[in-house]
């Protein structure tokens, strides 16, 4: 095995940022059901008789043992993933360059998220003679 010509693939493919696509693909598909989840890990009723089951699965005690942890990870991933991954993009591609969004690499990449988007063009509307005369009036 070639571990030179190994070594150089693997950069090549490292510097054209194809996992960065593959793994931001992956989580946009992954976004909603993740966050459902999470809600769901949060998702009490009300007191039965001074105790708190989940929702989903009344044999659970909310906020005791297990629970507590799963609740501590739930925020922690409504916060990081649920709020932090749309900002992420928003950030990403409010802050891109035109020659950055031109650039073929950049638009491999990150083109999924933009490419069915067009700028705002403005124009005047031409207005015919008949409407311009009944408005005049």
């Amino acid at each position: 095995m070639d571990t030179a010509a190994f070594r150089t693939a693997v950069a090549s493919w490292w510097a054209s940022k194809r996992h960065l696509s593959t793994l931001l693909f992956v989580l946009f598909l992954a976004y909603m059901p993740i966050v459902s989840a999470s809600l769901r890990a949060l998702d009490c009723i009300d007191p039965v008789a001074g105790v708190q089951y989940l929702r989903s699965d009344l044999r659970v005690e909310c906020g005791v043992g297990e629970h507590a942890v799963t609740r501590a990870l739930a925020y922690t991933v409504l916060v990081v993933l649920g709020a932090g991954f749309p900002a992420g993009l928003a950030w990403l591609l409010g802050t891109a360059r035109n020659d950055q969004l031109a650039d073929t690499s950049f638009r491999a990449t990150w083109g999924f998220l933009f490419d069915g988007y067009r700028a705002p063009t403005r124009s005047l509307a031409a207005v015919s003679a008949t409407a311009a005369g009944t408005a005049a009036r």
